[in-house]
């Protein structure tokens, strides 16, 4: 088959729709109709509720109109502050939203259309950047035609293939991604809150938005070990959130600065732990007694837990001590040695006890200069 005819074929069929991934969203019927989808949001301005899905569904396919939102710009500062509002006053229009939910929402718009761009660019541009001419001459069907030869050329300087060296690079990075389709952390940490009547941990979304048949193992070792992690833990602590959100940390990292992970676009440690720069010292100071009084608790049951762990060990050295003795020295030769092998036995326990001791104030030392 001649190979340029092939290449035609090719971008043909690649160029009349979209044949990956679950397909493409249906566009709301009432939306634009005079009808407003009813919506329900939370504290921090984030839509949950039944109708969320086809809330985000609708938003995502509007981000695709390049006449509301060009994409000839290279970064989302740089959209037009003119193209944002009506984009905004769109969806209120559409919806029962108000303006306290502006800022989350519009760092969600900004994130579809970043996903919407780099989409145009990995499906028809990246396999055939070769292609120059033939690609200026057939924009794709999804792409306003006056904006795709800027993108073209975009794309096709020195400086931007740099970059998107870097930005591949830092995508494969990314480890572990969500199984939950369309349904962000947003709504699934609302479902297991209805659920289970708690808010839950950061450690409980993750392991229920990637568990399933089909996951890899990566994942699948790491929720092993959060679960293993968990019955280590005292019977008492194993369902608190704190100790919990504490736990995900040690196994995945620490929060990068105004991030917060499984709480979904928008959510930052301010929003959830209410730490703001408001609160007066009389708060912060009750909020940092409350920390520490739970630390302390844990402390207390890491405590007990290990004293009763070493006293165990040792009349499980005496016993053994005492079996040793009989068979090797007879019963009265034990019974005569029993009294210092005890200070021995008692000595020994001693030793690990300050060890440990020693060895947790080091882990703490080091936490506090990290």
């Amino acid at each position: 088959m001649n190979h340029n005819f092939f290449f035609c074929m090719c971008m043909c069929f690649l160029y009349t729709g979209d044949n990956s991934g679950r397909g493409l969203a249906r566009r709301s019927a009432g939306w634009g109709g005079g009808k407003k989808l009813e919506l329900v949001w939370n504290a921090r301005g984030q839509v949950i509720g039944p109708n969320a899905t086809q809330y985000i569904s609708q938003v995502g396919i509007l981000v695709k109109d390049g006449n509301k939102l060009p994409l000839t710009y290279t970064d989302w500062r740089a959209m037009p502050e003119g193209s944002k509002e009506r984009f905004w006053e769109d969806i209120k229009r559409n919806t029962n939203i108000d303006d306290t939910c502006k800022k989350v929402q519009m760092i969600r718009v900004s994130k579809l259309w970043r996903n919407w761009k780099s989409k145009v660019k990995s499906m028809y541009f990246t396999p055939y950047r070769r292609h120059r001419s033939w690609l200026l001459a057939h924009c794709p069907a999804r792409v306003e035609e006056d904006q795709w030869p800027i993108l073209v050329d975009y794309w096709s300087s020195e400086d931007v293939k740099k970059q998107s060296k870097i930005n591949s690079k830092n995508r494969k990075k990314q480890k572990m991604p969500h199984r939950t389709g369309r349904k962000d952390h947003v709504n699934l940490r609302e479902e297991l809150r209805i659920k289970t009547g708690k808010e839950p941990s950061k450690l409980d979304v993750f392991i229920h938005s990637r568990q399933g048949k089909q996951m890899d193992e990566l994942t699948s070792q790491t929720i092993a070990t959060m679960n293993e992690e968990i019955q280590k833990l005292p019977e008492t602590s194993r369902d608190d959130n704190f100790v919990k959100d504490i736990l995900y940390e040690n196994i995945l990292g620490p929060e990068k600065p105004g991030r917060l992970r499984t709480y979904g676009v928008g959510a930052t440690p301010k929003d959830v732990y209410r730490m703001s720069d408001n609160m007066n010292a009389g708060q912060k100071k009750a909020f940092e007694d409350a920390v520490n009084e739970k630390v302390e608790i844990i402390r207390g049951e890491l405590r007990e837990e290990m004293n009763s762990k070493l006293a165990d060990f040792k009349e499980e050295l005496i016993a053994q001590f005492e079996a040793r003795m009989v068979w090797e020295v007879g019963t009265n030769d034990a019974e005569i040695n029993k009294c210092e092998m005890n200070k021995k036995v008692s000595s020994i326990a001693d030793i690990l006890e300050n060890h440990h001791t020693k060895k947790k104030r080091s882990r703490t030392t080091c936490k506090r200069l990290a």
